[in-house]
């Protein structure tokens, strides 16, 4: 083995301690006092059944409002563009958003799964609203 190198050893049964956060480009993770608040970019958790449980989407969503003030606080006057990495939470979606593997063939009848609708701008920059599921008469 090479002089300085660790031999890399096969994972232990043992506790283990998952970190989710927000990583600056400038200053790594971020810890900041806004509005008399200690705001962190991360989180620690104790993750697994009969722990602290999973990180599902709404953790995500809830970690990511929570560090909203610390994004505008930290670095100033720079945009803050956010990028989730592939996980379990990848795939979620809003309970009403559109899922291909559940759309019918046809509209209506009693098995149409409730969608909510979507708007979108046209040429002239009007919005308009789509209709995902037409609604039997």
């Amino acid at each position: 083995m090479e002089s300085g190198k660790k031999k890399l050893l096969p994972k232990a049964k043992g506790t283990s301690i998952m970190v989710s956060g927000f990583v600056c480009a400038c200053h790594g993770f971020m810890v900041a006092e806004v509005n008399g608040n200690t705001l962190k970019s991360y989180k620690t958790f104790l993750a697994g059944k009969g722990r602290e449980g999973y990180y599902t989407c709404k953790d995500v969503i809830y970690q990511t409002n929570e560090c909203a003030p610390l994004f505008r606080h930290l670095p100033p006057n720079c945009d803050i563009k956010i990028a989730y990495d592939h996980s379990n939470t990848h795939t979620a979606k809003a309970p009403d958003g559109l899922d291909v593997t559940q759309l019918l063939r046809s509209d209506g009848g009693k098995n149409t799964p409730k969608l909510r609708h979507t708007t979108f701008v046209d040429v002239l920059y009007l919005v308009l609203i789509q209709q995902l599921v037409e609604l039997s008469s």
